[in-house]
């Protein structure tokens, strides 16, 4: 018995030994075939969109071999860990932390995490059923798996993988879904246009006859369809709103003033010993005020802008009994005056433009100076001058030697009779004088002047009080009627010119297929509005977006459930939802100059 079991024994040694042998021949025999050899442990086709790279296993796994090679590969431990996962990124281009969760940054998804609870959106997110690193990072190959042939779908992903991580689990959709908390109106619009406000009153006044019939008659599909845009400004609110832009029912005219003589009371100065120069006669007469942009260029210290804003308090058509305080503010303005207009005279748009970096503190881009310039004749201030007889380069060389003179009043230019003809002559947008006012003005060419929106800009970017001027209901171009203003990151407004783009990073929804079905007569079957839009307006009095009321209910995933059920139609997480907060972009390498020299020089 003894000796039957040490043949058996011995028997199996040697099957092991024959066994072993085999292998280690055919482990090095797959070594020794090289290129072939790697198609020999191949686990399979490569994906369609890869099959180019079926011999060239280094461009996604170790340039070594050693882990496409072993015999085990795809056995043992798997093949395209995160290392191999960079090597993705050579391809393709997923934002700045590309293999963290959802590209989220440790900032982004605590934010979320946080947002979505209260939302109801998800209960919570449970730790990670799928492996991560250290650093908290996933392999791409987690969810896209190669070497399934051709056909295999490397993007798609099922509604269980969908659910590896999150806590709330669902049957499909409708079922269990979380209702949506604000979507898709979670934040103010761009443009101020309270829907209800024009349905109800507006369109059912005068203007009636410029009511659009449909939604689509404003809104239009974008190229691809996915989005609704405007259909432009002359389409859809021109008939309307065209002449408050033009300016045409302003009282004191339709273009904009942008220097000036504010009104001063010269007679009380001149009692009093004040001693500012010459002053255009006229001036108090028509109570002309500080233009804001010529306030905007004066303001350049912390002191200057202190002496403007109380300049604009003090009742300056009554300065018999000023405190001397406020006489010594006038007084200050009206020389920062004179030399800026001096400065202007003599330098033209390079001191308007040197002024203008000044106070921003940065240098102006090329389209910036030409919009905020907007072919402003170079002599027109200066023949402004000269018939308003302004004599402020011998007044500031008298104010230099200490003898600075006293005020009086210039003579009145008699010429107020060829304002109207003036303004008329620069119908569609341009600068001209104005006499009546001692003022050089801006017509506004109509929707969307470059110079309205140029002097906007610089204004908020400053901070500045004059924004509020040039922003407020009555302003030449009456911009801020429409577009919105919010809070920059820094405090300072911003004009929003735009419709808002709103950025839904996990979120994708097409109205191109939505639009096509019989069934759906109108956007109202989706989009359906409010009784009262109260709220809505007052929403744009402060400068927060996301303090907002929309004019539209909330949708409801009952409606959507209408269509998208395991019965009727698609209803996959992946129909709506994505992983990725940036579509994968594939990366594009181009050839250097001097490779393309070298390719030249070779042929």
């Amino acid at each position: 018995m003894a000796q039957r079991r040490i043949e058996i024994s011995t028997t199996k040694v040697r099957i092991a030994s024959i066994a072993g042998a085999a292998a280690g021949s055919g482990v090095l025999a797959l070594f020794l075939l090289g290129s072939r050899g790697k198609s020999l442990v191949l686990p399979g086709p490569l994906a369609s969109p890869h099959a180019m790279l079926e011999e060239n296993c280094e461009i996604c796994h170790s340039s070594t071999f050693d882990a496409v090679q072993h015999p085990l590969s795809g056995w043992v431990t798997s093949d395209l860990d995160l290392a191999q996962s960079r090597l993705c990124l050579e391809c393709h281009a997923l934002g700045k932390h590309p293999l963290t969760p959802h590209a989220w940054s440790r900032d982004e998804a605590k934010q979320y995490r946080s947002q979505l609870g209260q939302d109801g959106q998800v209960a919570s997110f449970r730790d990670s059923a799928v492996p991560l690193s250290a650093r908290g990072h996933v392999a791409c190959s987690t969810c896209h798996r190669e070497h399934r042939g051709r056909s295999n779908e490397l993007a798609t992903l099922n509604d269980q993988q969908c659910q590896t991580c999150h806590a709330r689990t669902l049957e499909g959709f409708p079922h269990g879904h979380p209702e949506f908390s604000s979507y898709p109106y979670d934040q103010r619009t761009g443009i101020h246009f309270d829907h209800l406000a024009h349905i109800q009153r507006h369109f059912r006044s005068d203007l009636q006859k410029h009511a659009p019939g449909r939604c689509t008659d404003c809104h239009i599909p974008d190229g691809d369809g996915k989005k609704m845009v405007l259909a432009g400004f002359e389409k859809t609110c021109m008939a309307c709103h065209g002449a408050a832009i033009a300016g045409t029912a302003q009282l004191d005219g339709a273009g904009l003033s942008v220097l000036t003589f504010p009104a001063l009371d010269t007679l009380s100065l001149e009692k009093r010993d004040i001693a500012i120069g010459a002053w255009p006669a006229d001036a108090s007469e028509v109570e002309t005020e500080m233009a804001p942009i010529a306030s905007f260029l004066l303001g350049k210290t912390e002191r200057e802008r202190e002496d403007l804003e109380r300049f604009s308090a003090i009742d300056r058509l009554d300065l018999s009994f000023a405190a001397e305080d406020d006489l010594g503010v006038v007084t200050r303005v009206a020389w920062n005056l004179k030399r800026l207009y001096v400065r202007l005279a003599a330098e033209g748009h390079t001191g308007l433009i040197g002024l203008i970096e000044e106070r921003l503190s940065r240098p102006l881009q090329e389209r910036e100076r030409d919009d905020l310039i907007s072919g402003l004749p170079g002599e027109l201030l200066a023949t402004a001058l000269d018939a308003w007889a302004f004599r402020g380069d011998s007044e500031l060389s008298q104010l230099a030697q200490g003898m600075p003179p006293k005020a009086t009043m210039s003579a009145s230019t008699g010429r107020t009779v060829e304002d109207p003809k003036r303004e008329r002559f620069v119908s569609q947008g341009g600068w001209y004088l104005q006499h009546s006012d001692f003022s050089l003005r801006y017509r506004p060419n109509g929707h969307a002047d470059p110079f309205l929106r140029a002097w906007l800009d610089v204004t908020a970017e400053s901070g500045a009080s004059e924004f509020d001027q040039l922003s407020s209901a009555t302003a030449q171009g009456a911009c801020a009627k429409c577009h919105g203003i919010e809070a920059s990151a820094g405090g300072a407004p911003r004009m929003q010119w735009h419709a808002r783009e709103h950025k839904r990073d996990l979120l994708h929804f097409s109205h191109r297929p939505h639009l096509t079905p019989d069934e759906i007569t109108d956007c109202s079957t989706c989009h359906v509005l409010k009784e009262t839009s109260d709220d809505y307006s007052s929403a744009f009095d402060q400068r927060d977006p996301l303090i907002f009321s929309s004019n539209f209910k909330t949708m409801a995933t009952a409606t959507c459930g209408e269509c998208h059920s395991p019965e009727a139609t698609d209803n996959t997480c992946m129909l709506c939802h994505s992983y990725h907060v940036n579509l994968p972009a594939p990366r594009v390498q181009t050839p250097s100059l001097n490779e393309l020299f070298e390719q030249i020089a070779g042929n």
